[in-house]
């Protein structure tokens, strides 16, 4: 099988950003709701959402490093965003703005500043 929406540059699934689409959006109602979808919808890792014994270019040498970063960025939001207590608005907003520039898509938070 083939992923599909694989971006030219990254050889990322642009599908894999669905991981993330809607959580990006709760944080406009706090981070408790953020905190809460991560708990109840926990990220995939990249290799979860398109497992390599299946898809048949889900790891290719063009994207290997990057899976492997957003693996870990999956780990990662699934262990810290899930209590509000323990991540700030700025850490969410700078995890999404990797997570985009992995993948090669726009950053949704093009304000913050690193």
């Amino acid at each position: 099988m083939k992923v599909g929406q694989l971006h030219k540059v990254t050889g990322i699934s642009g599908d894999y950003y669905n991981e993330y689409f809607t959580k990006k959006f709760n944080l406009e109602r706090g981070l408790s709701v953020v905190a809460k979808h991560f708990k109840e919808y926990p990220v995939k890792k990249y290799t979860e959402r398109f497992p390599p014994e299946i898809y048949e270019d889900a790891i290719t040498e063009l994207n290997k490093d990057r899976v492997r970063r957003l693996d870990e960025l999956a780990v990662y939001a699934n262990e810290n965003f899930i209590d509000a207590d323990r991540f700030t608005e700025d850490d969410f907003k700078r995890h999404m703005n990797e997570v985009c520039d992995i993948m090669g898509k726009s950053r949704p938070f093009p304000e913050l500043t690193e």
